[in-house]
């Protein structure tokens, strides 16, 4: 087995960014769901808090 170029290390890189990134999201939706089935409470959207924080909205 040949060892990983660096451009292969880049990618990979990369795309365990983008797996975070969608695994975040995703937990994000499931947890704003739950909030909006609950009876009382206005609880906040924390999928807008969570792309808020990563595109630096909140400087």
């Amino acid at each position: 087995m040949e060892p990983a170029t660096l451009l292969e290390k880049v990618f990979y890189v990369v795309m365990m960014v983008v797996a975070t990134l969608a695994s975040l999201s995703i937990l994000a939706i499931i947890i704003d769901i739950i909030g909006a089935a609950r009876p009382h409470g206005d609880y906040p959207s924390f999928f807008k808090i969570l792309w808020d924080l990563l595109l630096f909205r909140w400087i």
